[in-house]
């Protein structure tokens, strides 16, 4: 399940503050930290700021922006975050579902 996610994907990072601190935690752990800063280097400070708060751990400290990354790292960064999320989505490891997929279910 590697598929690449195209760039115009309907999974915002807006959308990821919706998740369960548990499972934002899960999607985290998978991407692991260095690339989660850089998925989340263009979000605005606030929204930042909020996921990093929901998706650490209370005995780790939260993790400082990465420094100027290019556009294409940070694109193959928040790709990546999407793929752990609808993965673990779709095998039923967090609560989280792609607006494709809620589509489907009404069509």
């Amino acid at each position: 399940m590697s598929e690449l996610i195209p760039p115009d994907d309907p999974i915002s990072l807006e959308d990821l503050a919706h998740l369960a601190p548990a499972d934002l935690r899960a999607v985290f752990r998978e991407l692991g930290s260095e690339r989660v800063i850089l998925a989340l280097s263009d979000a605005s400070p606030a929204l930042r700021r909020r996921l990093l708060e929901r998706g650490g751990s209370a005995d780790r400290p939260i993790p400082k922006p990465a420094p100027a990354a290019s556009p294409d790292q940070v694109q193959t960064a928040r790709q990546a975050l999407v793929e752990i999320v609808c993965r673990l989505s779709r095998v039923g490891q967090i609560a989280f579902d792609h607006p494709d997929d809620i589509l489907d279910q009404v069509a």
